[in-house]
């Protein structure tokens, strides 16, 4: 059987940074909670929400006092959480990023990796 973290494009951080995702052009409905992990092409979020797989939704995500991204996304996975049977894994793939949100994620995650390594 396939290993799922072979296909992985980018390094995967744990990290618990505060974010904000609403649908796509439409930020009266807001949702607020952390990150479970990051990585340069997405972040899994645990909610209590089910979004629908395939929605185009707006990501802002605080990955410092000063810099905080928003970023066009979109909802690639619903899997009930394998700890907490009523929450959610929700996947989010990250799409049109800029070269400056590429170069911050990328530094953010490096610093990450660096932070944790033996």
């Amino acid at each position: 059987m396939e290993n799922p973290q072979e296909k992985r494009q980018y390094v995967r951080v744990k990290s618990k940074l505060s974010v904000d995702w609403h649908p796509y052009e439409d930020d009266s409905i807001k949702v607020s909670m952390d990150t479970d992990d990051l990585s340069q092409g997405g972040t899994k979020i645990i909610t209590s929400r089910k979004p629908i797989v395939g929605s185009k939704i707006t990501v802002s995500l605080r990955i410092s006092k000063k810099d905080e991204l928003e970023m066009p996304g979109e909802i690639v996975r619903v899997i009930p959480n394998k700890d907490k049977p009523s929450l959610n894994d929700v996947g989010i793939k990250f799409t049109k990023l800029t070269a400056e949100q590429e170069r911050l994620l990328k530094a953010y995650i490096a610093a990450q990796t660096v932070q944790r390594a033996p």
